[in-house]
């Protein structure tokens, strides 16, 4: 369809960008979750071992044997597994721009003529490519080495999408089969997959009323069905390293239905402020949650609503901006509608979306008449993308600055004061991380995890009393942790009584036979040795 040459230069142009942004990445460390998902986790170390893979998390058994293939190659290379992710990357860009070129080359005649509606369909597919790779919002998606599970899941949903529209136009339906596999790769990378159907089957619907020509059958459009249950299932299975199980469909218990979706309407206009304006981007923002309809809620509303209703107003002059505007919404709704989820907000939720959003930026960009001006708007909205980028992605240099960033814009966050904490303590800015713990303490109802640490910190310091008193309440908060158990009993240990730090170490064995910790400090116990 395109030369080679011209293919080599779209992916040469592509790669550059990506690399003024992500280059300097190749070397960060491991991040939050990396550590128990990646490098910690024995059922990714070789040899590959399917079963264990398979064990450890089935809705989520492709993404995590891509991690294992990278240390089976290359082993706990950050180098090689940064690699791999922006490649995964780059094969999103591609697709996305694959699809846009596709919507806007089957555009019909008329009031939504090519050329006119849609601009050129090559330029359109490669603004949309070069917006897409470029945009701060997808960092957390690419630099975050564990959030490959969201980016390689929205690789099979762009490719299986891009396999739809050839399938739907081809007579001989050879590319039906195509479509379904990579559905069902989506499914088994990560929940988010179930959005696909309902993607789909709206896209259907505008191409049709669009009087595209080719049709879905019914029967064909049937098969990626499958991916609900097939996610759901996922769903009831462990979840991660702890091996929690949820029911349901919801990932915790401690917020309603009505309430994560009436939040949900003050997030989604977030997603959409970042990809426009991609300012105060943060790990962890934590916005603040919902439970009735007030101010917020009802601005969000109107929000969505107000370019709801403008985006079917324009679906002839510009139905690739309607297209776009629909999938950001139906590929946000799996985990920004009525499913609980712990976390209110994440970038990385946004990265699909952000599909759509080029795709209605690339159409209105490339309509624009003067040539000139065109072409110099969208190489400046490309560079300065691609230097929002570079520049987002240093925080994620280390713990420390990725979490002094995510404390700076949250301060009343408690984890991201907590992990601050942690952070600083590896720095050895001991006081400094005392007061870390001490601000997630107040911010939270429940700070378990800062009392644990801060309760550690106090006993390394040998400040046995103070250690005592904050454990004794993180244990009063969870009497079964057996971290809180572990280090009460190694402050009982210090303070002489051995009887009740065996206990106390006893107790976070029956609660966990397999933790380390209290097994190896009980061992050292019985054997006479002093404690730590």
């Amino acid at each position: 369809m395109f030369p080679a040459s011209r293919v080599a230069g779209a992916i040469a142009l592509l790669a550059g960008v990506i690399a003024v942004g992500y280059a300097h990445t190749l070397r960060f460390p491991f991040h939050f979750d990396d550590f128990d998902w990646i490098r910690d986790n024995l059922a990714l170390r070789p040899p590959l071992d399917l079963g264990a893979i398979w064990a450890f998390r089935p809705s989520r058994f492709v993404a995590d044997l891509s991690f294992s293939l990278n240390l089976l190659s290359t082993g706990p290379s950050l180098v090689a597994l940064h690699l791999t992710n922006l490649a995964i990357h780059g094969l999103a860009s591609l697709l996305a721009g694959w699809i846009a070129f596709d919507l806007s080359r089957s555009m019909p005649a008329g009031p939504s003529a090519r050329g006119t509606a849609t601009g050129s369909p090559a330029a359109v597919g490669l603004v949309a490519a070069l917006l897409f790779a470029a945009h701060p919002l997808a960092t957390q998606s690419v630099t975050y080495l564990v959030q490959r599970i969201t980016s390689l899941a929205a690789v099979w949903m762009l490719g299986a999408t891009a396999a739809f529209l050839r399938a739907r136009r081809d007579e001989g339906g050879g590319w039906w089969p195509v479509a379904w596999a990579l559905a069902l790769l989506a499914a088994f990378t990560k929940e988010m997959a179930v959005a696909l159907p309902l993607a789909l089957a709206v896209l259907e619907w505008q191409l049709r009323a669009a009087r595209v020509p080719g049709r879905a059958p019914a029967l064909r459009l049937a098969p990626f069905l499958l991916v609900l249950p097939l996610v759901v299932w996922g769903a009831q299975q462990p979840l991660g390293p702890e091996q929690r199980v949820y029911g349901g469909l919801r990932e915790t218990d401690d917020i309603g239905r009505a309430a994560y979706a009436l939040t949900q309407l003050t997030v989604i206009p977030r997603y959409l402020a970042l990809a426009i304006w991609p300012a105060g981007q943060s790990v962890d923002p934590a916005p603040a949650l919902h439970t009735r309809v007030d101010g917020p809620v009802i601005a969000g509303a109107a929000l969505l609503l107000a370019i709801g209703v403008a985006a079917f107003a324009v679906r002839r002059r510009a139905p690739l901006a309607t297209i776009g505007w629909t999938w950001f919404i139906a590929t946000l709704l799996p985990e920004s509608s009525v499913i609980p989820i712990r976390d209110l907000m994440n970038e990385q939720r946004a990265y699909l979306p952000l599909a759509g959003l080029s795709w209605a930026a690339a159409s209105s960009l490339t309509r624009v008449r003067d040539r000139r001006w065109r072409t110099g708007a969208t190489i400046a909205l490309v560079i300065a993308l691609a230097l929002a980028t570079h520049a987002r992605n240093r925080v994620w240099r280390d713990e420390l600055s990725l979490w002094s960033d995510a404390a700076a814009r949250s301060p009343a966050n408690a984890r991201a004061q907590n992990n601050l904490g942690l952070a600083l303590e590896a720095a050895g800015r001991i006081a400094d991380a005392e007061r870390a713990y001490h601000a997630a303490i107040a911010s939270a109802p429940r700070p378990l995890y800062a009392l644990t640490n801060l309760g550690r910190l106090y006993g390394e310091q040998h400040r046995l009393d103070e250690a005592w008193g904050v454990l004794s309440t993180a244990e009063r908060l969870a009497p079964s942790d057996p971290l809180v158990l572990n280090n009460l009993g190694t402050v009982w240990w210090m303070r002489g009584d051995t009887a009740r730090a065996a206990d106390c170490y006893t107790r976070a064995l029956a609660a966990d036979p397999g933790a380390r910790y209290p097994a190896g400090n009980l061992s050292r116990l019985r054997a006479g040795n002093p404690p730590p």
